[in-house]
């Protein structure tokens, strides 16, 4: 799919509905630009979400990890 899109005097431009929704785009997403030999490339940036552990947060994980522990069989 080809479209026309005009970059305004901002050095904005607006992705059309149907080339976000065909792509997965979402409101707030973030795409890589880069220069490559055929032009400009532009393409979805993965992102994750990173968690920072609290003390409360890693004695959860002991816990399930001990519940989990008790319902493993153990070799004698």
């Amino acid at each position: 799919m080809t479209v026309r899109v005009t970059i305004d005097s901002n050095g904005l431009i607006t992705i059309p509905e149907q080339i976000r929704a065909a792509c997965g785009l979402q409101t707030d997403g973030e795409l890589i630009l880069e220069t490559v030999e055929q032009g400009l490339l532009l393409r979805p940036s993965p992102s994750f979400t990173v968690e920072d552990y609290t003390d409360e947060r890693i004695a959860e994980f002991a816990s399930e990890e001990d519940e989990l522990g008790k319902l493993m069989p153990h070799e004698s």
